[in-house]
């Protein structure tokens, strides 16, 4: 299985922002007229070689891959042509030659007919993912673990609970997803969509939240929508966030649709 590791691996277009650094304060405020989506919409030429990336001993789909700060191991969900509700999260690791040795689906993230996918970690050992498992009964999607290994190339997802109950949006159709969590595990990047009936959210933006590294809880950031009002565009979809190391730069996918009302005040 050969996958490359380079930026959005969804339609549309990728783009990113300079946060400034990593704390709240230092992330700047809006400083230019907001465009529409449409206007927003370019094409990144700033990446350059591509790494590909070989999974030995796996031949199914690789989407949403994360890797571990290390690169030692490499994650990722697969896209079974049984449906979302068999989607799991698989892992592999790095072999001298360069290429990854698939392992198998990650212990304690799959729960049987749920979809389960999207990985994240940070360097503190903490495992976060998004689940459909009790999404209809409380619309929490977000779980995290810690990170146990098992042996020689084994690994195991220990003591996995939801990890967004205080912050929840228990609306009909409203969900987060597509997480990213930054690599001291102390911000978690999510996408809030409104549902309607189709396997695509009618509308997105982004959410910043602050994460507990100890005991694995988010809480939304107050300043949440004024630090992202030069992501959250009206007229735009946006998701799939993604926080550079350093947490300096925010990548995310845009796709023009229709704006949600938290898009527009």
């Amino acid at each position: 299985m050969r996958i490359l590791i380079v930026a959005s691996f969804f339609i549309s277009v990728l783009f990113f922002v300079n946060c400034g650094g990593g704390s709240d304060d230092a992330i700047p405020a809006a400083t230019q007229t907001a465009k529409t989506c449409t206007e927003q919409l370019g094409i990144n030429r700033e990446w350059s070689t591509p790494t590909e990336v070989i999974i030995d001993g796996y031949t199914a789909s690789a989407m949403e891959p994360k890797m571990s700060s290390d690169e030692v191991v490499l994650f990722w969900n697969d896209k079974p042509a049984s449906g979302d509700a068999n989607m799991n999260i698989h892992y592999a690791t790095r072999l001298p030659s360069g290429h990854y040795q698939y392992i198998g689906t990650l212990p304690g993230t799959v729960d049987s007919g749920a979809l389960d996918g999207v990985p994240a970690l940070d360097s503190n050992g903490n495992f976060y993912f998004v689940s459909l498992r009790t999404a209809g009964l409380n619309s929490q999607m977000i779980y995290g673990g810690g990170v146990h290994v098992l042996g020689v190339n084994s690994l195991e997802i220990q003591n996995t609970s939801a990890v967004d109950t205080a912050v929840v949006d228990r609306t009909t159709g409203h969900l987060d997803f597509d997480i990213d969590v930054s690599n001291d595990g102390t911000r978690m990047i999510a996408t809030r969509g409104v549902f309607s009936g189709a396997n695509f959210a009618d509308t997105s933006k982004l959410a910043l939240f602050a994460l507990s590294p100890t005991t694995r809880q988010a809480s939304l950031l107050a300043n949440s929508d004024s630090l992202l009002q030069n992501v959250n565009l009206a007229g735009c979809r946006v998701y799939a966030g993604n926080l550079s190391a350093d947490m300096k730069e925010l990548y995310y996918t845009q796709l023009p649709g229709t704006a949600s009302p938290a898009q527009t005040e």
